[in-house]
């Protein structure tokens, strides 16, 4: 929140220039989604391990003091809260639930046999859930776009959003949960090495990319110095983004939490850069040029294509010969007759990254062809 700044008046106005500062008021925080309640079903008692699935999707989680994911899904059986478990195994009796992730977002609730948790009760209608629907980076707006109230408040007249909206995250798809999977293996939950501290930070909610490094830091970097960083960049509804200052704070603290913090690191954000290029082909003369033009400029701006984002990491430098296999696996491309990359030099025409810079070619590149 910007700093107002008073001045006391206590005989007359100034006779200097006044200076105006920012001040603002009557703030709240807001989370993205809509809070829902619902009858999940009833309980038997004659029956071990009973199962529901939420009829919503995609149930949102936030994130706890200490960076944790937590789920906004509150349970209750015949009005009495339980509590959410990582597992049921070795729970006895304890009135408990856990909870397992559908691809779409959904939730099914898990219920014990007796030994592994509770069994429930019999009920008619007796389980029901309270928990919010939404969420992911499509909450991620600009500053002043959140000006509308769903209901009505009382002496509440008009709401405008006080600075963008940050920290959403989607559900991982599954390219990125096939990269997670040996990183949280290797990680175990805490950072002894620097490589350590990638494998957590990658695993940490909206994240696609980290680096570490020692040496100087980006520009504007916390510490303003040499040693030991860390970069990230986040996840955004336009593609990967650099973060901004509460998601370096919140991923900090995270991490702190799991590293021998007396060790300074300083984390910090990672850019992105995403040269046009532009590529003139030599085409088969059997074939439509528009046509294999076209696929040509698809396969460069592939979302699972060796030149995505999602592919690269911080860092890595973009080579001429990287863009010729992509455009050569094209059928109906005869040669390359000119390529640009701007940046790049050399004998291997290298465009070379900063070790906290994603590099990747942007969404529009051009592309042309004729008959060889």
């Amino acid at each position: 929140m910007p700093s107002g700044l008073i001045v006391d008046l206590p005989e007359a106005a100034p006779s200097t220039l006044v200076i105006k500062a920012p001040a603002s008021a009557n703030l709240l925080r807001v989370r993205h989604g809509k809070t829902t309640s619902v009858v999940l079903g009833s309980g038997d008692a004659t029956k071990p391990g009973q199962q529901f699935t939420t009829p919503d999707a995609p149930i949102a989680s936030d994130l706890d003091e200490g960076g944790n994911p937590m789920p906004s899904i509150l349970l209750r059986v015949a009005g009495v809260r339980w509590d959410e478990v990582p597992s049921l195994f070795a729970q006895g009796g304890a009135e408990v639930f856990a909870t397992r992730l559908g691809s779409d977002g959904s939730e099914t609730v898990d219920f014990g046999d007796g030994s592994q948790g509770a069994r429930l009760p019999t009920g008619r209608g007796n389980v029901a859930a309270t928990y919010r629907v939404g969420g992911g980076t499509a909450g991620e707006v600009a500053s002043g776009a959140i000006d509308t109230l769903l209901g009505s408040v009382r002496g509440v007249k008009k709401v405008r959003g006080a600075g963008p909206t940050e920290g959403g995250s989607d559900q991982d798809a599954e390219s990125h949960l096939r990269r997670l999977a040996p990183t949280r293996a290797r990680a175990f939950g805490r950072a002894v090495s620097a490589e350590d501290l990638v494998d957590l930070s990658v695993g940490y909610p909206g994240i696609s990319h980290a680096a570490t490094w020692n040496g100087d830091g980006p520009p504007g970097c916390a510490c303003g110095g040499s040693g030991l960083h860390l970069a990230f960049i986040r996840t955004g509804t336009a593609g990967p983004r650099p973060p901004l200052p509460p998601e370096i704070d919140s991923l900090s603290g995270y991490l702190d939490a799991r590293r021998d913090a007396t060790v300074p690191l300083c984390v910090c954000a990672g850019f992105v850069t995403r040269p046009r290029l532009t590529a003139e082909l030599a085409l088969d003369p059997r074939r439509d040029p528009a046509v294999v033009s076209a696929t040509v400029a698809a396969a460069l701006i592939d979302p699972e294509g060796d030149l995505a984002p999602d592919q690269r990491l911080l860092g890595q430098p973009l080579d001429r010969s990287d863009v010729f296999a992509v455009i050569h696996r094209v059928t109906g491309v005869v040669g390359v007759t000119s390529l640009d990359l701007p940046g790049a030099n050399g004998e291997l025409g290298r465009r070379g990254a900063l070790a906290y810079e994603l590099l990747a070619p942007s969404t529009d590149p051009s592309v042309a062809g004729a008959s060889a």
